[in-house]
């Protein structure tokens, strides 16, 4: 009997896989149909830095292990080996005050920025937006990925590290064991 019986063979249950089996803890994944099935094989596949600071850490850690997996993975995984970068525009002196806090925000967790309130500036990267802005700002964040390739990748390096991963297979209930030492607590 596994240690960790995960349910679900998206991107969070490969990723939670990976984790426990790189801990030397015994997992089985359980996925009802392939793994990357659902929303973790269909979203946008954009790391981005996220807008609550709570979530940063964990999203650079992330950043890092979808970096160590892509580099390691039997597949192309696509990752953007450097950010893309990102436009902020403001539209009017509002929008400008609260993207000058975002840019201050990215900054302040190391991302870099350049100015590109010009309108040349503007022009060159992104050609779409309007040259009547109250400003705009590259921010240098930004990594696509093949999401559904990122999931696999990461349920193989779970099995490499001893996981068993099992599609097309349903869980139908839950059971919890307690151990003795917990019973014999009470």
């Amino acid at each position: 009997m596994p240690d960790v019986v995960i349910v679900g063979g998206g991107v969070i249950g490969a990723a939670c896989a990976l984790e426990l089996a790189s801990r030397g803890a015994s997992v089985t994944l359980l996925e009802r149909d392939h793994l990357a099935a659902h929303a973790s094989g269909r979203n946008q596949g954009l790391w981005v830095l996220p807008d609550d600071d709570v979530h940063v850490p964990m999203a650079l850690a992330s950043l890092e292990v979808y970096r160590r997996v892509a580099a390691e993975a039997p597949l192309d995984v696509r990752l953007d080996a450097e950010p893309f970068g990102t436009v902020l525009a403001a539209m009017n002196g509002r929008e400008a005050q609260l993207a000058q806090a975002a840019v201050a925000r990215a900054q302040g967790h190391g991302i870099e920025v350049d100015d590109i309130s010009g309108p040349g500036d503007i022009r060159d990267h992104e050609p779409g937006l309007t040259r009547n802005v109250a400003g705009a700002w590259l921010l240098h964040t930004g990594h696509r990925l093949d999401p559904g390739a990122l999931t696999v990748a990461l349920a193989l390096a779970a099995a490499d590290r001893g996981a068993e991963i099992r599609h097309h297979v349903q869980a139908r209930g839950l059971a919890m064991a307690i151990a003795l030492r917990e019973q014999c607590a009470e």
